[in-house]
């Protein structure tokens, strides 16, 4: 046998590599010269039949995206967004995990959701003292996407508290307010008893008239007196939860009332002085029209003689009150009409 190689060798141009590749020379003619030509023999392809099963059936979908756990009054939801070029198909699923367990755990609710759904972790982040997990990957037929895993969350300080209740009763009562608070709160804080932490209410009281506010820590009592404000003033108040624990807190939507009865605006004065003076004017243009013309009724010889008997001069008085009588004419007028009696009112 290694004669025959080296013959080869010598003759043909064979090559023999200590890697197990055999390169054979050969030589040809090629422009009035001898140019080798070479070959290489590759030793055979061996194939991992375990290894290529395991690459087939793995993760070979684009992982879901920006997975974010937010959190309302220990209502937790898991949103993410799909991969990019993931087929619409695709179905998602997640899974939990407890520092204490150390084992991740399907959520049996989001094992099919799709990619506008999102997973509702209320139930699987009980302990409000926990720190938690989630992730979420793409599946579909036998192809699967890498695991996605979330950031660690505590539910008691991560959640952000709304008040007590949204709907806040306000009254006036004088010189101050009366806040009514309904401790009746969402279905996660009745679970976890979480009313058990609040420490004490901030209230934000704003005045409507020019905007001033400022804030009052009070306790957690359902009736709360706010004093010391001004009498027929509109101030709105809205109240947020101050914990025990580092927590954000969400502020009520205001309730506005007067702390007593409006006074009536200076306007409304000086409406009816305006009202009053057109009434006295009007009554004076009367009164000057049926001074220009002749008296006739009883009513106006009656208080034509109550002029004169006022009036210094009783002939101007007689032409203002009868244009026709001349100044001679003597203003008690005829016997008859002096003996006229003066009717009572």
């Amino acid at each position: 046998m290694w004669r025959l190689l080296l013959h080869l060798q010598l003759v043909g141009g064979l090559t023999v590599r200590p890697t197990g590749s055999v390169t054979m020379t050969t030589r040809r003619w090629l422009g009035g010269q001898v140019q080798p030509a070479v070959a290489s023999v590759q030793p055979p392809l061996v194939v991992d039949a375990d290894r290529w099963s395991s690459s087939a059936a793995g993760a070979v979908l684009p992982a879901p995206l920006h997975l974010s756990i937010t959190s309302f009054n220990m209502e937790h939801r898991l949103s993410f967004l799909p991969g990019p070029e993931t087929p619409p198909s695709c179905r998602f699923a997640v899974e939990t995990l407890q520092t204490r367990q150390r084992r991740w755990k399907p959520v049996a609710a989001c094992s099919q959701l799709t990619a506008a759904q999102t997973c509702n972790l209320a139930q699987a982040f009980r302990d409000p003292f926990g720190q938690y997990q989630a992730r979420v990957r793409a599946f579909v037929s036998n192809l699967t996407s890498p695991w996605t895993v979330s950031s660690w969350f505590q539910p008691l300080t991560d959640t952000v508290l709304g008040p007590p209740e949204v709907d806040v009763t306000v009254s006036g009562c004088g010189n101050c307010l009366l806040l009514q608070v309904n401790r009746s709160p969402t279905r996660g804080l009745k679970r976890l008893r979480i009313l058990d932490y609040y420490q004490e209410l901030v209230v934000l009281v704003r005045r409507t008239r020019d905007g001033a506010q400022f804030n009052l820590t009070l306790g957690t009592k359902d009736d709360m007196l706010i004093s010391y404000l001004q009498p027929g003033v509109e101030y709105c108040v809205s109240v947020s939860v101050k914990m025990l624990f580092r927590s954000s807190s969400a502020s009520s939507r205001p309730r506005c009332a007067f702390t007593s009865r409006p006074q009536h605006p200076a306007s409304l004065y000086v409406l009816c002085s305006l009202v009053g003076a057109f009434c006295s004017l009007a009554l004076l243009l009367v009164v000057g029209v049926f001074c220009s013309s002749r008296p006739r009724s009883r009513l106006l010889k009656t208080i034509k003689r109550l002029a004169f008997s006022w009036g210094p001069d009783p002939g101007w008085s007689a032409a203002c009150l009868d244009p026709d009588a001349s100044p001679g004419d003597s203003w008690l007028g005829s016997p008859e009409e002096s003996k006229l009696e003066i009717p009572l009112f």
